[in-house]
């Protein structure tokens, strides 16, 4: 009897130590506050989260780890929110040497259905506001492309780099309509 009582009181002071540690037996566990995971990649060590904070209307990327059952945040990025008159708000997590993520959100009733990561062009290049998306698709080692579903993208780029940090968002016809070109802000494009 004195041993049942000492083992059950052990295994609740593990168990209740690992939640205190900030590990899980579910990735979505380990995500702050009330999210719902939209998109998940598995990584070399664990798995890549696009999720949504059902509170605050926000939406954010974690690097959960896993080891067998349990899982623990590793970081990401947390607390993104569209802006008003932004096209897009994106956000990125990861290292230059390490796998980076790229989550993306639109408004609703948004233009854009696709989105690549990646670039082939310079920065004061002409093509950059008329660039379409059959475009993009003849340099396949350049970029990712994904369609927006549920007005989210997400991506799993091999490092940060200003390929991988560059955004274009295209119409249903593969007219771009939006970009984030490296160092600057997502912007719309007119196009003719």
């Amino acid at each position: 009897m004195k041993f049942s009582i000492i083992m059950f009181s052990t295994l609740i002071i593990l168990f209740g130590g690992l939640l205190l540690l900030g590990i899980n037996f579910t990735p979505n566990s380990a995500l702050p506050g009330k999210t719902e995971i939209i998109e998940t990649y598995k990584t070399n060590d664990g798995l890549g989260l696009l999720y949504v904070d059902k509170v605050n209307d926000t939406f954010g990327i974690a690097d959960v780890k896993k080891l067998g059952p349990l899982y623990w945040y590793n970081g990401g990025s947390d607390s993104n929110k569209l802006i008003y008159d932004m096209p897009f708000k994106a956000a990125g997590y990861g290292g230059t040497n390490d796998e980076f993520m790229v989550g993306v959100r639109i408004p609703p009733g948004s233009k854009i259905k696709y989105f690549s990561l990646g670039n082939h062009l310079e920065e004061a290049d002409p093509l950059n506001d008329r660039i379409t998306l059959e475009m993009i698709k003849q340099f396949p080692d350049r970029y990712h492309i994904k369609e927006v579903k549920g007005n989210y993208a997400f991506f799993l780029a091999s490092g940060y780099s200003e390929n991988t940090w560059t955004l274009r968002g295209f119409d249903d016809k593969g007219n771009i309509v939006a970009d984030k070109l490296f160092g600057s802000y997502p912007r719309f494009i007119l196009t003719p």
